[in-house]
């Protein structure tokens, strides 16, 4: 009978080495693939983020009354907001999509979208972002009374309580402090209210008094800029902008939603 040969120690340590470069390369490769794949996720989040909030506060402004202008402070849930690049402020008259039939046709729903810290909502964010900011919708608990002949950015500051707690939007945002970062309220197009009110169904609306200043006058659309940053690994930003537009009304007569 013939004895057969068997492997020696030194062939199985060749074998397993070249087992373990094969099988460190297969796992390098599908680690880069599932690395990719996350990244791409991530960005198409961003972009769907993106791509919806500006869809619903595009909405929402094209039913307001009012836009405000930049540099008005308002009050809302004792925190003070400022309008401007981190703040956009509106106003929608009772009776809209956005706006419950619930009170007088002389009422107004307060809505209001900030940028700001994403720490009061890191309970059910998760600690994972990749910017400490969050774009959030605010709304008046109390129906705001726009009283005649008064431009609101003057006399409408104080909106009381908040009707529910704010709604995140999007994470991860970029504030308008960073660069290249968002701006909810560049004003694109702003009228100057005439010393003597106009009513609703007037057609015009012109400056005409040298004295009035541009915190008094009409915002009729806003050009809003939302950026978000994704998780990847190059910190891949998603920019998207569009023109949101508002009726505009002037006040000297009640508010007409229709």
């Amino acid at each position: 009978m013939r004895r057969t040969k068997g492997v020696s120690v030194l062939e199985l340590l060749v074998t397993l080495a070249i087992l373990g470069v094969v099988l460190a390369a297969l796992s390098a490769f599908f680690s880069a693939n599932l690395r990719l794949s996350d990244e791409q996720t991530d960005l198409a989040d961003a972009n769907l983020a993106v791509r919806l909030s500006l869809l619903r506060m595009s909405e929402i402004v094209s039913q307001a009354h009012y836009i405000y202008p930049a540099a008005q402070t308002i009050t809302l849930e004792g925190k003070t907001f400022t309008t401007g690049p981190d703040t956009l402020a509106i106003l929608v008259p009772v009776g809209t999509a956005f706006c419950d039939p619930t009170s007088t046709d002389s009422t107004y729903c307060g809505m209001l979208f900030t940028i700001e810290d994403r720490s009061t909502y890191a309970g059910f964010l998760g600690a994972n972002a990749a910017s400490n900011f969050v774009l959030t919708e605010w709304r008046a608990l109390n129906r705001l009374t726009w009283d005649q002949s008064t431009v609101p950015a003057q006399s409408l500051t104080n909106w009381g309580a908040a009707e529910l707690p704010a709604g995140v939007l999007a994470d991860s945002v970029l504030p308008a402090s960073a660069a290249n970062g968002s701006s909810l309220a560049a004003a694109a197009d702003l009228t100057i209210a005439r010393e003597t009110p106009l009513y609703d169904d007037e057609s015009k609306f012109l400056y005409s008094n040298a004295d009035r200043t541009s915190a008094q006058g009409l915002v009729q659309s806003v050009n809003v800029r939302l950026v978000v940053r994704s998780n990847a690994r190059n910190q891949g930003d998603v920019s998207r902008s569009s023109f949101a537009y508002a009726r505009s009304i002037p006040r000297g007569a009640q508010p007409n939603p229709d």
